[in-house]
């Protein structure tokens, strides 16, 4: 699956897509945070990137040596360069927050990697292979690979994403939906949702 026309786009240029600090920015890049540690130790490792494709990769029964596990394992694996953290590093929240800000201001190369394994993930959420994800899948997928289990909420933030209300996530909107996550400051942007709506709680 290819990015949309309007988004590749608009990765290209670098004044195209401005990621202003904000409260609600590092709560959400703190949520990320949170929904990649896996083992809920406090801190981030390649580990901990490699742990998520294996759970994803278990959850919807894709080997490891196939085209689709090498490629999930390949984009987890981006991720984690195009954060700017080295091999063996290992960070808390704060430093991944404030890390990933640079990286997302002075890179194009971190929104890319986020949107490349989008790419992938709604793929193998899309169990029936019709191009649009089902709020089922969505669930399925979010449950999965970032250990994201309170169904009322992920309903809710499916609800928001689903921008013209027909029932399903186009990959189009998930697309956006991964932009604004990850660049946006607007407090009213449906993508805040992406990852349920603990960002928008004031204590997260």
């Amino acid at each position: 699956m290819q990015l949309p026309l309007p988004l590749r786009r608009a990765l290209r240029r670098p004044d195209a897509l401005p990621v202003q600090d904000s409260r609600l920015l590092r709560r959400k890049l703190g949520h990320w945070f949170d929904c990649l540690d896996g083992d809920r130790d406090g801190r981030l490792t390649r580990h901990d990137f490699e742990a998520a494709a294996e759970r994803t990769a278990d959850r919807f029964r894709v080997h490891g040596d196939s085209r689709d596990g090498r490629l999930l394992h390949q984009r987890f694996s981006a991720l984690w360069s195009a954060a700017g953290l080295g091999a063996g590093a290992a960070v808390d929240r704060e430093a991944f927050t404030e890390q990933l800000i640079v990286s997302l201001r002075d890179r194009r190369r971190a929104l890319h990697a986020v949107n490349a394994l989008a790419c992938i993930l709604a793929d193998l959420a899309d169990l029936d292979g019709d191009g649009e994800v089902t709020e089922d899948e969505y669930i399925g997928l979010l449950a999965a690979a970032f250990h994201l289990r309170s169904t009322p909420d992920l309903r809710l933030s499916f609800e928001r994403l689903d921008r013209n209300h027909n029932g399903v996530l186009e990959h189009d909107e998930i697309h956006q939906a991964v932009v604004e996550y990850f660049s946006s400051s607007d407090p009213e942007a449906r993508g805040n949702w992406l990852l349920g709506p603990a960002p928008l709680r004031p204590s997260a």
